[in-house]
């Protein structure tokens, strides 16, 4: 067994892991492009509200940029900067390379960190290539947008945390912590808090180093990345006088509860004015001319992204100021008060967010719907969703038992007894990452947003995938333990019994 393990992590093993992933994912790639048709869809910069509009791109790029206030600037700047640079039709194949080259680190960041977590090459080999193969993530990494890049930056933090637990340096660590502020620029969701709870982990569990010494450590590596994501975050205040993500926050709580209302009552609250019909408009998805009455009267910045309620051509600018004001204005008292008069709206809108619709397939919904790709690979996502248990409801049976498995498995591999010891902390303190980036993407969007749930998901769908996997290799051994135990016990008894069995038929064979 040692000798085999001791093969299985030498060079030569690693070299044939890492060939047969790079074969298998440029070969599904052929057979997605030649057979399925499957192309890169480059149209989200032109129309998502996460993005900035075009016009702005052309005529005040960096500005805007600048003055975003409710998402994050990574994307935008990559994505539209490379756009701007190069033209739509060259920006679209450096791109499209940009998808591909993360997928391929992706799935062989993927294998190294199962590796480093303890299971064996070939499973590790066929995980890896099946999740960057799957019909859904195929889907994700021919669509521009920040789904797959967020997916990727985790997996390769997560590789640099057990980087950072083998050799104890302040590089490493600040890898590890720069990687996370990345993912802060990439989705506003992640911010400074999640940086925070990461530090925390790392705190508590440090490297074998001087424990005085490797705390030190991490908070000189986390203070840099720390305070740039923390600057992203203030100058929302500081250039607006608004605070980050507010219009997004309130849009999406006060029709998360509003909506679960009965008719009848939504009637009553906006008839008696106790809730503004401002609850009945999308919000950023809308043109902001379109909040009519509810409109609030400002002194125009100078700063075309935040003055024009629609650009020269007449496409909604969902960046406007005037959605801060009427989200603050309008929509924050309308939450609290539905908050406050109607927790049980509240709790069941989350309930049926985790229960529907946490748990279909990240292809499901709304804003993928019109991807030409969806269209193209229908049938085999029919046939993969038919694999993962689809219910008439749209739910995967295997989602709905799976992702509370992983995170009740990776809560037993940190509280465990073998946790203590010092050679499981690295592999512990990962476990313990995992759940916290599971849990931190979970509950901010379940708990705030109102819809597309499964697509937040795909964020941490490869940390669900993983520790899922290491739990049925534990399981596995663990039953090979219990029947080797048990085959044990029964020769154990039949050789204490064979002697008494060798004298009855001695006695029995004299006697005759």
């Amino acid at each position: 067994m040692r000798a085999r393990e001791r093969a299985e992590h030498s060079p030569g093993w690693w070299r044939t892991a890492d060939v047969g992933v790079v074969v298998f994912f440029v070969v599904s790639r052929l057979v997605y492009r030649l057979v399925f048709d499957v192309r890169f869809d480059s149209s989200p910069p032109s129309y998502f509200a996460q993005y900035i509009d075009p016009w702005f791109v052309e005529h005040d790029f960096a500005r805007s940029v600048l003055y975003l206030h409710h998402q994050a600037p990574l994307q935008v700047l990559v994505v539209q900067g490379c756009i701007k640079l190069l033209g739509m039709a060259r920006a679209t194949v450096v791109l499209q390379g940009l998808y591909l080259a993360l997928g391929l680190s992706l799935t062989l960041v993927f294998l190294r960190v199962l590796r480093s977590l303890g299971a064996p090459v070939l499973p590790a080999v066929v995980a890896a290539s099946l999740y960057t193969a799957w019909p859904t993530y195929i889907l994700y990494e021919n669509w521009l947008f920040y789904s797959v890049p967020t997916a990727a930056v985790f997996a390769f933090a997560l590789l640099a945390l057990l980087r950072y637990y083998r050799n104890g340096t302040l590089g490493a660590a600040l890898v590890f912590f720069s990687l996370l502020a990345v993912l802060a620029l990439l989705r506003s969701t992640f911010g400074a808090v999640f940086i925070g709870a990461a530090a925390g982990i790392l705190l508590l569990r440090p490297p074998a180093a001087p424990w005085g010494a490797a705390r030190r450590t991490i908070l000189k590596a986390a203070a840099l990345p720390l305070l740039v994501v923390t600057l992203n975050m203030a100058k929302t205040s500081w250039l607006i006088g608004h605070s980050y993500g507010s219009a997004l926050l309130w849009q999406n709580l006060c029709p998360k509860i509003f909506l679960r209302l009965p008719y009848a009552e939504q009637k009553r609250l906006t008839d008696s004015g106790i809730v503004s019909n401002a609850a009945d408009y999308r919000g950023v998805l809308s043109v902001a001319g379109a909040y009519g009455r509810f409109q609030v009267p400002y002194t125009p910045t100078g700063v075309p992204l935040l003055d024009l309620e629609a650009t020269p051509g007449g496409d909604r600018n969902p960046h406007a100021l005037e959605h801060v004001l009427v989200a603050e204005k309008y929509y924050r008292p309308d939450a609290i008060y539905l908050l406050t008069h109607y927790p049980g709206a509240y709790l069941g809108s989350v309930w049926e967010a985790i229960s529907t619709q946490y748990v279909r397939s990240a292809v499901d919904v709304d804003i993928l719907q019109s991807d030409p790709n969806a269209e193209r690979l229908r049938t085999l996502r029919s046939v993969a969703d038919r694999a993962l248990g689809r219910t008439s409801g749209g739910q995967l049976v295997a989602l709905a038992v799976g992702l509370p498995l992983a995170c009740l498995y990776g809560a037993y591999r940190i509280v465990r007894r073998r946790a203590a010891l010092m050679s499981e902390r690295a592999s512990t303190v990962a476990v313990s990452f995992m759940l916290l980036a599971i849990g931190y993407a979970g509950s901010v969007t379940l708990l705030v947003s109102w819809g597309d749930f499964a697509r937040y998901r795909f964020d941490v769908d490869a940390l669900y995938f993983m520790l899922l996997l290491l739990c049925g290799l534990d399981a596995s051994s663990m039953a090979r333990r219990a029947f080797r135990a048990l085959v044990g016990a029964r020769k154990r008894r039949a050789r204490r019994a064979s002697p008494f069995v060798s004298q009855a038929t001695e006695v029995a064979s004299h006697r005759a």
